[in-house]
């Protein structure tokens, strides 16, 4: 009795009290943020709860425990006279037993995915809410075995027999499982790159070792940089003498950087093209008008845009073995190009025109080397983005049309058969970033497809955010919150990076024209770096680090992060050379993580539990 009424207080204070926002996100309904948490929210019947009131969260771990504590009132209160005495008993104890955990608040981290996921046991060994009725039951070893072979799957996804007899065991339907079960979100945070650039950044390009920056910008992170930069250790720098006028797309070929854009040579001429092999900047004019896209296909260097020869009305798309010479693919475009990918031995090209010659095509088309292919009917909207895999292609554009009717903004192209990605008209919210909405870039990697450009993700399950999603099944899972349009994304030593006209991510002011993407526990600049163990772990007041080098002391300095990437100021002191003693009772309970660093850099990492 005495958990239900606290139960009860939780939820007047609930009601009463206005709660600060709650990172990506802004103040919404309760059903909407219950919904991420958990999308059996959208068929479960609930008796009681205002599910429309607007509410927002200080942190996940508070959003997951309403989730958890709204779904213990609802099964309290359901009939179960269909129940055993013996069963109805142990449902009532293992439902104590789940308040019990939601109200310490201990929840799984998501350290290995990029979108919402179960994690049935977690790294750290902490249960998810089904798990932990589980072991508290005293089946240890069919969590277990969940864990080993289905960590991430959700309950109806699951093929273990034992998992159902043990639900009718203790009085539970599958379905209850099912809704009990969070997701866990991935602790994905922005990071700056010092203070960034003074304009926007339009291109970004892993060069191995380092990352190209090219855009529209004088200065990077204070250093001055004629709107090309290189970053690499750490730091920002420019790139021989850079270019004179802003950059619109850039790509690697033959060792060389080609950047287009409208430039101005050594003495004053006007050029699309700068080329870069390593020593000094070259320029020239590829027909007239801009480059939009450059892209390698077949051996050749491809550009496209609003080129055209300055005769008869078309836009051109032209192909260089070496980059120097150029001859036309095709000069029968009534509209530019914006896009150009490779698929299955043919050029796809995308952009504003709705036909190539005498052929239609809507937006879209494909080349094979000898003749054009219309795509199946095209699209009905603008394309700025594509990118392929080995089975199908993936397109990015405009989201409405002049009469804001809206429009395919996000599809697949698969057995010659079109497929739209996302719900626009419910999916694609018209605020924080105002119209209009498009794709930019769609980057496609093992792990997932990542889609940028200029559009708000709020969808009905699912992460509220903007500028940067990750595709899943039901659409878009928002990996940051920007104030404006992301135009380039790249994976560059081991983390995703952003770039775009922002200057805000997530709220915060600073993040100027490009940010890095990375887990939480991906805070160092090497994910390789020395593990640090600290005990006990859990910890209560305090923790010993271990140290296995010496005499780190003189030069060291520990930082502790939340699980959010925020610093938390803590007190240690070091026990000889090779101990530190970390005081973490000023600590909230939860997880945290901590770096060992020194004038030469990151020493080592770790994380812990307070409990």
């Amino acid at each position: 009795m005495k958990a239900q009424t606290h139960f009860f207080l939780f939820l007047v204070i609930l009601l009463v009290i206005p709660l600060s926002n709650y990172s990506q996100q802004d103040t919404k309904s309760l059903h909407q943020h219950l919904l991420e948490v958990n999308k059996e929210w959208a068929t479960q019947k609930t008796a009681g709860i205002d599910l429309k009131q607007s509410i927002s969260f200080t942190s996940e771990a508070e959003r997951i425990q309403t989730h958890l504590l709204y779904v213990i009132q609802t099964l309290r209160n359901r009939n179960v006279l269909h129940l055993s005495p013996i069963q109805q008993d142990t449902r009532k104890n293992l439902l104590n037993a789940l308040e019990q955990y939601a109200q310490e608040a201990i929840f799984p981290i998501n350290t290995q995915h990029d979108a919402r996921i179960p994690y049935f046991i977690d790294d750290f060994g902490t249960a998810c809410a089904v798990g932990h009725m589980i072991i508290e039951s005293g089946h240890r070893d069919l969590a277990l075995k969940v864990q080993e072979e289905q960590n991430n799957a959700y309950i109806r996804e699951m093929q273990f027999p034992e998992l159902l007899a043990w639900a009718n065991q203790h009085g539970f339907s599958t379905d209850e499982l099912a809704w009990v079960q969070p997701g866990y979100p991935p602790p994905i945070l922005p990071t700056k790159l010092g203070q960034g650039t003074d304009g926007s950044i339009n291109v970004l390009l892993n060069d191995d070792t380092r990352m190209i920056l090219a855009g529209s910008f004088q200065t990077a992170d204070g250093v001055a940089c004629s709107n090309v930069a290189v970053w690499e250790n750490g730091m920002f720098s420019p790139l021989g003498n850079g270019v004179i006028g802003a950059v619109q797309t850039g790509i690697l070929f033959d060792d060389d950087i080609y950047l287009a854009g409208t430039f101005l040579g050594p003495q004053g001429q006007p050029y699309n093209l700068a080329q870069w092999d390593g020593t000094e900047w070259t320029y020239q004019s590829v027909l007239l008008g801009e480059i939009n896209v450059l892209h390698i296909h077949d051996g050749q260097l491809v550009a496209g845009g609003s080129l055209h020869t300055g005769g008869a009305p078309g836009y051109s798309l032209v192909s260089s073995a070496d980059g120097k010479t150029w001859t036309a693919v095709d000069q029968g475009f009534n509209a530019p190009i914006h896009a150009l990918t490779s698929f299955d031995g043919s050029l796809i090209v995308g952009g504003e025109f709705t036909s190539i010659g005498a052929m239609q095509a809507s937006f879209v088309a494909s080349w094979d080397g000898f003749n054009w292919n219309a795509m199946n009917g095209g699209l009905d909207n603008m394309v700025y983005a594509l990118a392929a895999n080995d089975t199908a292609i993936y397109v990015g554009g405009a989201f409405q049309n002049d009469a804001e009717e809206f429009t395919f903004g996000l599809a697949k192209y698969q057995d010659n058969t079109w497929a739209n990605l996302i719900d626009t008209e419910h999916f694609i919210g018209d605020w924080p970033i105002p119209k209009p909405f498009f794709v930019k870039k769609i980057l496609i990697e093992e792990n997932g497809i990542y889609v940028a450009g200029r559009f708000n993700i709020q969808p009905l399950v699912g992460t509220y955010g903007s500028g940067l999603g990750l595709l899943t099944s039901w659409g878009l899972e928002a990996l940051v919150d920007v104030d404006s349009t992301i135009s380039d994304v790249v994976r560059w030593d081991g983390r995703l990076y952003a770039a775009g006209d922002f200057t805000h991510a997530n709220f915060t002011a600073g993040y100027n024209h490009i940010l890095r993407i990375g887990f939480a526990t991906d805070l160092d600049e090497n994910l390789n770096k020395n593990q640090l163990n600290i005990y006990p772990n859990p910890v209560s007041d305090k923790g010993i680090i271990q140290i296995s080098s010496k005499n780190y002391n003189l030069y060291t300095n520990l930082f502790v992060y939340s699980v959010n990437g925020q610093k938390v100021p803590v007190s240690y002191q070091w026990q000889g050379d090779d101990k530190i003693e970390l005081n973490t009772a000023t600590l909230q309970k939860g997880m945290y993580f901590f770096q060992l660093q020194s004038n030469e850099g990151l020493l080592g990492k770790g994380q812990f539990i307070v409990e």
